[in-house]
């Protein structure tokens, strides 16, 4: 009878001696990288969060945030 062995998958991380080039996914999403720590020293930066944060927040939240705008508008134009 045969026994299949079955070996889980092998890598490197050097080139060893061979081929470093990198895939362009991976030199694109370390320049993103660079980008956003290069822009967290900035003096805005906590801003930039918070409307991220509120972005992130909006877009799961749509149909909520809809309504709750159409509440407050509904409220401030009875006020005026």
């Amino acid at each position: 009878m045969k026994t299949n062995i079955i070996t889980p998958p092998c890598w490197n991380t050097t080139a060893s001696g061979g081929n470093s080039h990198r895939p362009q996914l991976d030199v694109t999403n370390l320049h993103a990288h660079f980008v956003s720590c290069r822009s967290s020293r900035q003096p805005l930066f906590v801003l930039y969060c918070l409307a991220e944060t509120l972005h992130g927040f909006v877009t799961a939240h749509v149909i909520t945030t809809l309504l709750v705008v159409a509440l407050l508008m509904g409220t401030f134009s009875q006020a005026l």
